[in-house]
């Protein structure tokens, strides 16, 4: 009735026929292959053990693809959200992505808010805000590294790390002839 039951022992756990329907099966948290049993009663005597196999295949964690390096002016945003591909060979759904700036802190930005990307784990959003992400300039020249991953909903793919290089506005010169 989807509540987990301890079946272990010799005589495994009972319930009522009735209730057959709710029984389901739960595979582990990593790859195994478990011989299970499942045995019946007619009122008089219970029959005998029929064994069945439930494999777990384990999880692959995505991968998020190549991402350009990119050159922006001081202080331009520009969004970034289709260089961002991640496959799942499971396929599983990506549902949420971390974005880490390996230098600084405020140089992503999700549905047009500053987010803090700094620390081991950077900053985690939902796959859903993923067409609002963009890197912003800094404020003087420079390159940084910055990082992006994918969950599954199990497993975080590894970081993928490109380049931003910020580069300032020249101001234009004039000349006299």
């Amino acid at each position: 009735s989807g509540s987990a039951v301890n079946a272990s022992g010799s005589n495994g756990y009972e319930f009522n026929a009735s209730a057959l329907g709710t029984l389901s099966v739960k595979g582990d948290s990593s790859g195994s292959t478990q011989t299970l049993q499942i045995a019946a009663y007619d009122g008089t005597a219970w029959g005998d053990w029929t064994n069945f196999t439930l494999t777990t295949q384990a999880n692959n964690a995505p991968v998020v693809g190549s991402i350009a390096d990119q050159t922006v002016k001081s202080g331009v945003t520009k969004n970034i959200s289709s260089l961002v591909k991640a496959t799942d060979v499971d396929g599983d759904t990506i549902t949420k992505y971390r974005v880490k700036d390996t230098t600084g802190v405020n140089s992503f930005y999700v549905s047009g808010s500053a987010v803090n990307a700094s620390g081991s784990n950077g900053y985690e959003f939902n796959a859903s805000a993923l067409s609002t992400l963009s890197v912003k300039g800094d404020s003087s020249a420079g390159d940084q590294t910055l990082q992006v991953a994918a969950y599954d909903g199990s497993d975080w793919s590894s970081w993928t790390s490109f380049k931003l290089t910020t580069v300032v506005n020249r101001a234009p010169s004039v000349s006299v002839r």
